[in-house]
């Protein structure tokens, strides 16, 4: 599980793809608030990157294959993807 950091910022999905973070992440893919699945990057300075909508609000997927989909081909970088389904957490090296 990541923990929770002072730092929250905001990224699209095609920002992260062009190469935003100039440093380290892992992704992690959880249920939020709204019932619908989110993606968080965090970096190993410890900053967490929220996916938004080019609009600006979040990012969510009501299917958590599409979520995992656009985890694997948008932030190819990672260091790990990991998925929070309650209280297992699957994660990928």
């Amino acid at each position: 599980m990541i923990e929770q950091t002072e730092t929250e910022m905001r990224v699209t999905l095609a920002e992260i793809a062009r190469g935003l973070l100039d440093e380290p992440y892992r992704v992690r893919i959880f249920l939020g608030s709204g019932q619908a699945w989110e993606i968080e990057l965090l970096t190993d300075s410890r900053q967490i990157h929220q996916i938004q909508t080019q609009r600006g609000p979040t990012r969510t997927w009501l299917a958590l294959d599409k979520a995992i989909e656009a985890a694997l081909t948008y932030c190819t970088d990672a260091k790990s993807i990991s998925v929070e389904i309650g209280s297992i957490v699957l994660e990928s090296r």
